[in-house]
This record gives structure tokens, C-alpha cells and sequence, in this order.
């Protein structure tokens, strides 16, 4: 009786993300279901003040660092989660009002123009090599503080190359981000993992090739789900 009740527990804890035993990176459920408590505060926050970005990023840095120095934090479900989405809640609130000033025409022209386009590519290698390298972190997500860069010099890009076949192709990537992201559920399970990991780490254990693979094999499967759940929902609706 004593074991079928921690089983349950463990099921119950793995459902939510709140640890790993049966599905590996699963804690971005646990991620994602705090994201869906705290955003629409968030979001009235980030459109109401001008600054509320700043401050909020701020604040959750704060708050993750107090977690972190909770003796054993790692080992107590709860507080792992919590680490680990305050950690980064500051890169969804980046990416958030990037698009944000992109409506409303505020994004940062530095890398519009052709003869600006060296600049942005060097800009994303720089953002890429960043990212391959690991820079030590202690853990926390330091994303948010290169990663818009990346996001100017791709939007750069964009306007400044009168390419159909470019917009097209970063809408359709856009389009299908939500499902690539629940893709991980199904990329990242023990099972499916000892087919994947062939190849997105082998025959080349390199960043970019790693990178690349991840990216045409989770657009490829969440363009399956999508084209499975897509007539269920319209059905619903």
C-alpha cells in the first residue's frame, strides 16, 4: 500500500514537472503552468507601466536568488520549480516586449540597412557562440541580457532584405512555436530519447550541428501534432 501511494506521488510530481524520473527536461510543465498563473498579472503590469519590464525582470532575479540560497533547494520539488521559472520568467519578458516595440515601431534600428546586414550577422554568430560556449551562470538564465540583440539583428535582417520567401519562412517558424515547445514532451522521454540523441548528438557532437538538428526535428514533429490536434480544437470550437 505504502509503495502503490509514493508511485502515485511520483506519477503526480512527474505530471507537473515537479521532478524527472519518468520524463527527462520535464520540468518545463511545471514551468509552464506557473507561467499561465503569473502572466496575466505580468501582462498588465508590462502594458500599464513603462518601466515594468526592467523592474519585473529585476524582481524575479531577486526572488530566484533568494530561493537559491535555501539550504538543499534543489532537493525540495516546490522550490526547484520556482527556481528554475523565476530564472526564466526574465527572458519570456524580454522576448514579450521585444515584439511589443516591434508593433509599435520602437525596436532598435541598429542593424537595418544592407550595409548594416555584416554587422547583424556577426551579431548573431557573437549571440551563438555565447550561448555554445556556457558561460558559468551558477545556474541562471543570463539569456535575456544577449539574446535581444539576436532578436534586432534577425529583425534587421528581415526589413532590410526584401526576401517573400524569408518572412514567409519566420512566420511559419512563429506560427508553429507553441507546438515545437510541447514537442519537448514527446523529444525529451527516455524512450524517445535513445533514438533522437542519434541524431542530434552523433555523428557530430557539435553546438551547431546539435542546434540545427533539434530545430528540423521538433518543427517536423510539431507539424504532425499540429496537423492532428488542429481538426479536434476547430471541432470543439
Amino acid at each position: 500500500m505504502g509503495g502503490g501511494k509514493t508511485i502515485c506521488i511520483q506519477l503526480i510530481y512527474n505530471m507537473f514537472g515537479l521532478v524527472e524520473t519518468l520524463n527527462w527536461y520535464s520540468w518545463f510543465v511545471g514551468f509552464y503552468c506557473i507561467c499561465i498563473l503569473i502572466m496575466p498579472f505580468l501582462h498588465k503590469v508590462l502594458d500599464k507601466y513603462k518601466y515594468g519590464w526592467l523592474v519585473s525582470t529585476i524582481g524575479f532575479y531577486i526572488i530566484a536568488i533568494g530561493l537559491h540560497t535555501i539550504p538543499n533547494w534543489d532537493s525540495i520539488p516546490m522550490i526547484a520549480i520556482l527556481f528554475t521559472s523565476f530564472r526564466l520568467i526574465p527572458l519570456i519578458i524580454i522576448g514579450y516586449m521585444c515584439a511589443m516595440w516591434n508593433v509599435q515601431g520602437k525596436l532598435p534600428h541598429w542593424f537595418e540597412g544592407k550595409k548594416r546586414i555584416p554587422l547583424a550577422l556577426s551579431t548573431i554568430v557573437a549571440v551563438i557562440v555565447l550561448q555554445s560556449i556556457g558561460i558559468p551562470s551558477a545556474g541562471f538564465c543570463i539569456q535575456a541580457f544577449y539574446m535581444p540583440f539576436f532578436i534586432f539583428a534577425v529583425v534587421g535582417i528581415s526589413n532590410s532584405i526584401e526576401q517573400k520567401w524569408l518572412s514567409k519562412g519566420l512566420i511559419k517558424v512563429g506560427d508553429q512555436s507553441m507546438y515545437m515547445w510541447f514537442f519537448h514532451a514527446i523529444f525529451f522521454t527516455e524512450t524517445v530519447n535513445l533514438y533522437t540523441k542519434n541524431l542530434v548528438f552523433e555523428p557530430f557532437h557539435n553546438f551547431f550541428y546539435t542546434f540545427t538538428m533539434t530545430f528540423v526535428l521538433t518543427y517536423l514533429g510539431s507539424w504532425i501534432i499540429k496537423n492532428i490536434v488542429s481538426p479536434i480544437i476547430n471541432r470543439i470550437k
